[in-house]
């Protein structure tokens, strides 16, 4: 069995002192997808 999920999520910053325009405050939005797998177990105990 496999199981899937996904989150997004949104976070934001800024580079002090920064040339570009990353110093102003500014968000990126990222994601992560996580798998798990292994057997089923049927019965309790086992």
């Amino acid at each position: 069995m496999r199981i899937t999920r996904r989150l997004e999520f949104d976070a934001g910053h800024r580079i002090p002192d920064h040339a570009s325009q990353c110093r102003h405050l500014h968000g990126h939005r990222y994601a992560i997808e996580i798998t798990l797998s292994g057997e089923v177990i049927e019965s309790a105990g086992a």
